[in-house]
């Protein structure tokens, strides 16, 4: 990002900024476009050896529609967190979007029936709480816990997901299920 992120530097010369400052109140975000563009398109570049390889925006990191615009604009696939998240990705026209939630609730249930996006499980009490009803993709997170050969500091780094029997129950249960893509 060297070429297009200078955190020493403003887009904007300082006195123009005070000046703005001075005419819009607090607190406001002011986004440069053109380096928002810049490395969007830097960071999709750096995968075209795999491309196959979607980016995903984490909506958590900005929710500025505009913002969010421009990186599905660039290529990227957006990764919500909540139904909220979900429904905001939704609005601003992501064709590709991955839902993963802590906690699979009625709601989270109801939306990601009524979005078309790739579903993440970090527990087979996730896959229970669809009651069978799942989109026709889905991806399973896996935690190497009670591997042979892991390392304690290995495991700790894994907050979530599932292990070797129960990914493989979760396929189980899934494909059963009619998933389409696991």
């Amino acid at each position: 990002y060297a070429n297009v992120y200078r955190p020493d530097r403003l887009f904007l010369p300082q006195q123009k900024l005070a000046e703005f400052a001075k005419t819009v109140p607090t607190p406001f975000y002011l986004y440069h476009e053109e380096g928002i563009r810049k490395s969007a398109q830097l960071i999709c570049g750096s995968f075209r050896w795999a491309p196959e390889h979607l980016a995903l925006f984490p909506i958590s990191a900005n929710s500025c529609p505009q913002v969010l615009r421009i990186f599905r604009e660039a290529g990227f696939g957006a990764l919500a967190r909540s139904v909220q998240e979900l429904a905001l990705a939704r609005s601003c026209g992501f064709s590709e979007i991955a839902f993963h939630t802590a906690a699979m609730t009625p709601e989270a249930v109801r939306a990601v029936k009524d979005a078309p996006c790739t579903v993440i499980f970090d527990s087979p009490a996730q896959i229970e709480a669809m009651e069978g009803r799942f989109p026709a993709r889905c991806a399973l997170r896996y935690h190497p816990e009670k591997e042979p050969g892991r390392s304690a500091a290995a495991v700790l780094r894994h907050k979530s997901g599932m292990d070797r029997a129960q990914i493989l129950d979760a396929v189980r249960i899934l494909s059963a299920a009619g998933v389409e893509e696991i």
